[in-house]
């Protein structure tokens, strides 16, 4: 008897040792793939910075040298030095970083305040409304362009200045092509880059957080706006943080309306487009020399926003996953 209970024993010892080590083994190839998985998706989202600045401090020779890959064997950045001054970095810097935080500020807030009255409020069409915003995400952005264009060159303050015809004059209308108004409107009616995403982001949030909240403020006497103030929107800070950055990246990337609204202003944008078409013009295309000026202007181009990354990267991640957008 006691011999069955040991063959027992020690065949169940194997067992549980034979379980461990399965589990050892499948963590084990779980972690290296994992490691490859995520060794290959940054190496994917690198590559283009890598190459990038490779480019970007090489001589003219070495661009198409079979002999350099990743490390040039001369360095040099007189590449980064041209492009500084071809495309007056300095001044187009801090004109752009000054309309781009406007921009992501006024955008924040105006998304902000639309986001909580459809995520608190019962009124008409609300449905309707709240449809008409979500369409706006579907619909490309190249589609509004001519009518923004139009809009822009003849504003007639929302149909006010159609009043001129009632008095036998044409419309009163004035132009907004070249002046900051363009993007006051756009961020100020929550209509600006990618509006309907964040209206849509910040009434999930609010719908997400305790109407104990409101009620606590409205026992204290607060009224909507108080509460909305002093209550609510301190609390959406994660979601509140997500909106400036990407506000931010979109507006500093943008060509599009730049180019056509707000062409004799000096945005990064745009004078990265001039830049290319000024080396187009002068040197051909596919040339190494064109090669390496592009990168460097690119290399430029995209250093504030990676800076700002490397900053509030713990902070974005977080902000990420406490507004609830991970998907």
């Amino acid at each position: 008897m006691s011999a069955i209970l040991t063959k027992i024993k020690t065949m169940t010892e194997n067992s549980d040792r034979n379980r461990k080590m399965a589990q050892k083994a499948g963590m084990g190839a779980y972690s290296i793939f994992r490691f490859l998985l995520l060794f290959g998706v940054g190496f994917i989202i690198l590559y283009p910075m890598l190459y990038m600045l490779s480019m970007s401090v090489r001589v003219e020779n070495e661009v198409y040298d079979a002999a350099v890959i990743w490390i040039p064997k001369t360095y040099t950045i007189e590449n980064i030095k041209y492009a500084f001054t071809e495309m007056q970095y300095a001044k187009t810097f801090f004109s752009t970083a000054g309309l781009v935080l406007m921009s992501a500020v006024l955008q924040c807030v105006s998304c902000s305040l639309v986001g909580y009255g459809f995520a608190k409020f019962n009124f008409k069409f609300k449905g309707l409304l709240f449809a008409l915003v979500l369409f706006t995400l579907v619909v490309p952005a190249q589609t509004t362009t001519l009518s923004l264009f139009v809009n822009y060159t003849h504003f007639d303050f929302f149909g006010i200045g159609q009043l001129g015809k009632l008095f036998g004059e044409k419309a009163w209308d004035v132009s907004l092509l070249n002046t900051l108004w363009p993007h006051f409107i756009a961020t100020i009616s929550a209509s600006g880059i990618r509006a309907g995403l964040f209206v849509y982001m910040f009434r999930s949030y609010y719908t997400g957080l305790p109407a104990e909240l409101e009620d606590a403020a409205y026992i204290d006497g607060c009224g909507f706006f108080t509460t909305y103030l002093r209550v609510m929107w301190p609390n959406a800070g994660p979601i509140t943080l997500v909106t400036f950055l990407l506000t931010f990246v979109w507006y500093w990337n943008d060509y599009v309306q730049s180019a056509m609204i707000m062409n004799e202003f000096n945005l990064m944008s745009v004078m990265f487009s001039r830049l290319q078409s000024a080396l187009s013009s002068m040197i051909s295309p596919g040339s190494a020399q064109m090669t390496i000026t592009m990168q460097a202007a690119c290399l430029i181009y995209v250093l504030p926003i990676l800076i700002m990354y490397c900053v509030l990267q713990r902070k974005f991640t977080e902000s990420i996953v406490k507004s609830g957008i991970v998907g």
